[in-house]
């Protein structure tokens, strides 16, 4: 039936037929070979309002400066809501490299020169503590701390010597990996549960709700 009368008394059954929005999502580098940006599922195509993150990673002799459109966001963690089709820009900017080698000269000079009069200093310590019981100086390394913001952990104190992160599940599986690039950033995940986060070599468990 194409048309619907007045006269029409018969029962009539209507079907509303529903198809799934779905979108791409797009990353691009603006300066090819200075780096990569990974995280994007397979096909790179989303639903309506899915959340997902991408990371940026640079190549050597480059670092990561900020996303397209928002020179603030320095983080290369970058999460984000599929509203419509989507387009990711990284930046990225060579490192500098004037004066190395006339600082590494003065650094060594500078580390020689600490190393004598070190040496010297603990040659005299030790001569005046013979027969003492002397107490070794350990320095403790710094205890990196997790806070939760929505379905965001929120690392802050992370050792400048740690290179990467590792997200794991309760059962030991690993989640999400990435590169530490500051000793505060943001690592999105996507549900609710109890995680482990491994920063170096130290561990800490954090709680999403």
């Amino acid at each position: 039936m194409k048309s619907i009368s007045k006269a029409s008394t018969e029962p009539l059954d209507f079907y509303a037929k529903w198809e799934r929005l779905s979108f791409e999502v797009s990353v691009y580098i603006d300066k090819p070979g200075c780096g990569r940006i990974d995280g994007l599922k397979g096909g790179r195509i989303y639903a309506y309002e899915e959340v997902d993150s991408v990371v940026a990673y640079p190549v050597d002799g480059y670092r990561f400066a900020y996303w397209a459109d928002d020179v603030k966001n320095t983080n290369p963690v970058l999460a984000f809501k599929v509203l419509g089709d989507t387009t990711l820009v990284a930046h990225f900017e060579k490192l500098p490299t004037s004066s190395s080698s006339s600082v590494k000269s003065s650094s060594s000079a500078k580390s020689s020169s600490s190393a004598k009069s070190s040496s010297s200093s603990a040659k005299s310590s030790s001569s005046s503590k013979k027969g003492k019981d002397a107490l070794p100086v350990v320095a403790a390394a710094p205890q990196f701390m997790l806070t939760v913001a929505g379905r965001d952990i929120q690392v802050s104190g992370a050792s400048e010597s740690a290179r990467s992160y590792t997200v794991f599940d309760m059962q030991g599986h690993v989640l999400r990996k990435g590169a530490v690039y500051s000793s505060n950033f943001t690592i999105p995940v996507g549900n609710a549960g109890n995680y482990l986060v491994r920063i170096g070599s130290q561990v800490r468990r954090v709680s999403v709700k």
